[in-house]
């Protein structure tokens, strides 16, 4: 897997209710998103996740809504850490 260059941006395409992404795209390779494996609690300028998609991708996102501008910070291996 390629390293990420510093929170790559993705484009989010569908939400669950509770605003966490089921479908986003980066580098032009869509994903599903499986299950959510960790939320931060929400804070004003940045709310995080980490996810598991259906392709096998593990990874940590960060949305900023004060400008609605999502981004994949990390990649993570099987075990929680960097991949």
């Amino acid at each position: 897997m390629n390293s990420i260059r510093s929170q790559e941006r993705i484009r989010v395409h569908r939400m669950l209710l509770d605003a966490v992404p089921q479908e986003f795209t980066w580098r032009r390779r869509r994903y599903r998103v499986q299950r959510v494996e960790h939320a931060e609690p929400a804070r004003p300028e940045r709310q995080s996740y980490v996810l598991q998609t259906v392709q096998g991708l593990r990874c940590r996102v960060s949305h900023d809504p004060q400008l609605d501008i999502w981004r994949l910070e990390q990649l993570l291996g099987a075990g929680g850490g960097l991949a």
